[in-house]
């Protein structure tokens, strides 16, 4: 289990580089401010195009009555917002910080929490009971697991410059196979992470 202060490193880390986006889901963080945060980062970015200032995320969090970073008055029932917590999150990210170093512990915990949801998720498919004839249903299901909690691979580049060709080949492409060697042998080892792969041919 990650501590909060790692969390909000890799908040601060995460929050301006938005290539990262489409393959760290909101529920990445555990903290619920900070998976918060992240929330309001990501949909700014998705809507705008634009990296989100702070200035513009506290206004968001103020003018929102959002539970996690508000409080209630025990006194009159009002709410109002938690600006200490706001402070303290967000102070860190004005820290320096060790880029590469941060860079290889944020994508190893990554990579580890995609396998462990793959983990929790198997088990209860398996807790699951199964109706006879359909074991092998199930134990696709369990494939298609496997291959979406181990296939988190950085090395891959994200196309960070559209119109240049080069930028959007994959470094690494992991492979399983098709289940018939001669389709294995036409597609280089068999499907690809991430590939669209049609076959067609004649009745």
């Amino acid at each position: 289990m990650i501590n909060q202060n790692k969390e909000i490193t890799f908040f601060h880390y995460l929050k301006n580089k938005p290539e990262y986006f489409s393959n760290i889901e909101y529920d990445f963080f555990k903290d619920p401010s900070i998976k918060c945060l992240y929330g309001i980062v990501k949909a700014f970015y998705n809507k705008f195009k634009k990296n989100i200032t702070d200035d513009i995320i506290e206004n968001i969090l103020k003018n929102r009555v959002i539970k996690e970073f508000h409080s209630k008055d025990e006194i009159d029932g009002s709410t109002y917002f938690n600006q200490a917590l706001f402070d303290t999150i967000m102070s860190q990210g004005h820290k320096e910080l060790d880029e590469e170093h941060t860079k290889f512990e944020f994508e190893e915990y990554a990579k580890n929490q995609r396998t462990w949801d793959a983990v929790e998720s198997i088990i209860g498919i398996m807790n699951e009971t199964v109706i006879a004839g359909k074991v092998d249903e199930r134990n696709s299901r369990i494939r298609d697991i496997i291959i979406k909690g181990t296939s988190l691979n950085f090395d891959d580049d994200l196309g960070s410059n559209f119109r240049d060709a080069t930028k959007h080949q994959s470094i690494a492409k992991k492979r399983f196979s098709t289940g018939y060697e001669y389709f294995d042998e036409c597609l280089d080892g068999g499907f690809g992470v991430g590939e669209l792969v049609c076959i067609a041919g004649h009745d």
